[in-house]
């Protein structure tokens, strides 16, 4: 696999744990931070110990600090969090994109992080029903994928923050920071609002259509 996968593997299944400095995926980046600071390159000269503690910091310097500050900013807030403006998500890099869910979790504890894993709940459901009540193909079609990549996008979001599945980068739709992320989310939204207007104006016309004697009994006969 490339070195960045096998990177994001690592720190999922085991990223306090840092990898030998022989590793084929982590050796360039291991020699890159010794080449910067001829110090950690002089000390990793000296032992075997000192060789595995100048790999532990470059490790967590360079891949691990950011997923570990979220997994503890998640714990500090406990169930119900530090209260909103009282956490410190100014020590997690990127808290305002990638690792915005840590942010809320922190802030707004336990309670918080499920209200948003509810609010993406109620969206997915929304999207399928818009779904299932479309009258043509493409519209169910379209629907149905719109959904499902909000759905994933947000799923792999928290799965990654919370280290239930490996970290990748996406954005959490309508909370992470980000001008294209914002704007295709938003974009994906009106599409999903316009598709189910037009769902309940069909209903409406089907419902008025139906009240009619004459329009009923066609109706039957067609069914």
């Amino acid at each position: 696999m490339p070195s960045r996968i096998q990177q994001r593997f690592h720190l999922w299944l085991d990223g306090f744990d840092p990898p030998s400095p022989e590793e084929s995926w982590w050796k360039k980046d291991y020699d890159e931070a010794l080449a910067k600071d001829p110090r950690l390159k002089e000390l990793a000269g000296q032992s075997e110990a000192m060789k595995k503690s100048v790999n532990t910091d470059v490790w967590f310097d360079k891949l691990a600090f950011q997923p570990a500050q979220a997994i503890f900013g998640i714990a500090s807030g406990k169930a119900t969090g530090r209260g909103l403006g009282l956490g410190f998500p100014e020590v997690i890099p990127i808290a305002d994109s990638d690792y915005v869910y840590a942010a809320i979790a922190e802030e707004m504890g336990l309670l918080g992080g499920a209200l948003v894993v509810i609010a993406v709940t109620i969206f997915v459901i929304a999207g399928i029903r818009t779904s299932i009540e479309a009258r043509d193909m493409f519209t169910k079609l379209c629907a149905a994928g719109l959904t499902a990549f909000m759905g994933i996008q947000a799923l792999v979001n928290i799965g990654g923050i919370t280290r239930a599945l490996p970290m990748t980068g996406i954005t959490l739709p309508f909370v992470s920071h980000g001008g294209f992320s914002l704007i295709t989310s938003f974009a994906m939204l009106g599409m999903l609002m316009a598709f189910s207007h037009r769902n309940a104006q069909d209903a409406r016309v089907v419902t008025k259509l139906a009240r009619q004697p004459e329009t009923s009994i066609a109706l039957e006969a067609v069914e």
